[in-house]
């Protein structure tokens, strides 16, 4: 299939869908395409605007669709595997911002658990699918390990006090690797020049209460809208 112009319309049948016709119809080619092909199948107030009017209205779209995404949805999309590649991300580089920006007792605290030992056990928890189970893993695992080299401190309270410390900063850092990590995922949403993939579809429909059947031609997507009940994806 070839790639058609804006508003240039085709229909042929196939028996992909129950030998139906289908209506392919051109829209915009920049990183809102989906956004494009939705809106043009969706949108009366769409279909009527010009090229520029139509570029508005996407970008007036992907501002909303970032400000309203919340953390559990973000989460959730494409089985937790977007938000935990950019968490790990972050988190490393929070690793590397806590160990090269110490205070005293951060140093006390380093000299015995190293970078190493943390990002030994961050990758040994990292493929966790509930990402509130990586935290969990990781900060029991670093106070087990914080307690044993401390076996030999007698003053409880100093040792009770440096377990604290320990817990309470990687909390904190897994809480900001979390946030910052979800802002990064609001940007791309909200930024018209990013490219908008199929990897947001959950969230689109959620939105729009409508299932996307996507057939896939090559490096093209094409889009088919039925009231259906599951999202599938079709290659001719």
């Amino acid at each position: 299939m070839n790639i058609l112009e804006p508003n240039q319309t085709v229909r042929f049948i196939t028996s992909i869908y129950n030998n139906s016709e289908l209506v392919r119809t051109g829209t915009i080619a920049d990183g809102s395409c989906l956004l494009h092909g939705i809106l043009h199948a969706t949108s009366l107030k769409y279909r009527n605007g010009d090229i520029d009017k139509r570029k508005r209205i996407i970008t007036e779209f992907r501002k909303t669709l970032a400000d309203s995404v919340t953390r559990d949805q973000w989460l959730k999309l494409n089985g937790g595997c977007m938000a935990r590649i950019s968490f790990s991300i972050e988190y490393r580089r929070l690793i590397d911002q806590y160990y090269h920006e110490p205070n005293d007792i951060d140093k006390f605290v380093q000299n015995v658990i190293s970078k190493d030992i943390v990002e030994k056990v961050f990758e040994k928890y990292v493929n966790e699918k509930d990402i509130y189970m990586i935290n969990s893993k990781i900060t029991s695992t670093l106070l087990a390990y914080m307690k044993n080299k401390l076996n030999d401190v007698k003053n409880n309270s100093k040792v009770d006090a440096l377990l604290q410390k320990v817990e309470g900063t990687f909390n904190i850092m897994f809480q900001t690797a979390i946030e910052k990590a979800l802002l990064n995922y609001k940007q791309v949403l909200e930024d018209d020049r990013v490219w908008l993939g199929e990897e947001h579809i959950e969230l689109i429909s959620g939105i729009f209460g409508i299932t996307y059947i996507f057939l896939i031609v090559e490096t093209d997507y094409h889009i088919l809208l039925e009231k259906i009940i599951n999202i599938h994806m079709k290659k001719i």
